[in-house]
């Protein structure tokens, strides 16, 4: 492939990628270091891979993305651990509040559901978006969602989780999670204020590792990182256990 097929390709690929994510007012549009073809030639300062490599980072630019500083940050549990070393390795505070959870369970005041066969994934969308709005955090539109979670329907590979209040008949939280060959990664959740309240999403972490080892997966992607724009969720994450892994970018 010559120089001009890799930069039209490229181009291509800014254009698909314009069509599935419009600029819209006050919002920008990222990608990570990781994909900025930083090919260059350590032995050649003149490298015309060098050069290719900056032109092709200014062609994406032009299209009105900007590089996004950092790399992918996401954190990992490894689900091949006993019940009783995964506890041991959760924070204090994290470990403190399962307890409180598990006692809400116990005592028959909420309970957990694991849809898999995503038949409560329209009720999962719509509190997301709406749970998304309120919060105004970044993430994958509920259409985007959906699109994956079509996409993969015919492997069984995806499933949501949902707490349940008992008295009521609507879900206080929920989330929605991949599975790819041996490994499992949290996608996507939203929270109430009954959800914060009984400790929902800690309970519901706890459950899908206890469904994912009786499953023989052996490892959880909690998903991205974000110590500086979501402080208490990278907390939260970190508070389960397990290890933090960056991208190389």
């Amino acid at each position: 492939m010559d120089q001009e097929q890799k930069i039209k390709r490229i181009s291509e690929v800014a254009r698909i990628l314009n069509q599935l994510f419009p600029k819209g007012l006050f919002k920008k549009r990222w990608w990570l270091p990781e994909f900025g073809f930083e090919f260059k030639n350590p032995f050649d300062l003149n490298s015309e891979l060098e050069d290719e490599s900056q032109r092709i980072q200014k062609l994406i630019e032009n299209k009105g993305w900007k590089k996004n500083k950092n790399t992918f940050w996401t954190h990992w549990i490894n689900l091949n651990l006993t019940e009783k070393e995964l506890i041991l390795n959760m924070k204090q505070k994290f470990r403190n509040v399962l307890y409180k959870a598990l006692r809400y369970q116990e005592t028959e005041q909420t309970y957990i559901q694991i849809d898999k066969k995503m038949s409560f994934i329209d009720v999962f969308l719509k509190n997301y978006s709406s749970y998304k709005n309120l919060k105004k955090f970044i993430g994958p539109s509920d259409a985007f969602l959906l699109a994956e979670v079509k996409s993969g329907l015919s492997f069984k590979n995806h499933f949501i989780v949902l707490a349940f209040k008992n008295g009521l008949e609507t879900p206080i939280a929920g989330m929605l999670f991949f599975v790819h060959s041996n490994t499992c990664s949290y996608r996507a959740g939203w929270n109430t204020k009954l959800g914060y309240e009984y400790k929902a999403h800690t309970l519901m972490f706890w459950e899908v590792i206890l469904e994912l080892k009786k499953r023989k997966i052996s490892k959880l992607d909690l998903g991205g990182l974000l110590p500086e724009e979501a402080p208490e969720l990278t907390k939260f994450k970190c508070g389960i256990g397990g290890r933090s892994i960056k991208a190389v970018g």
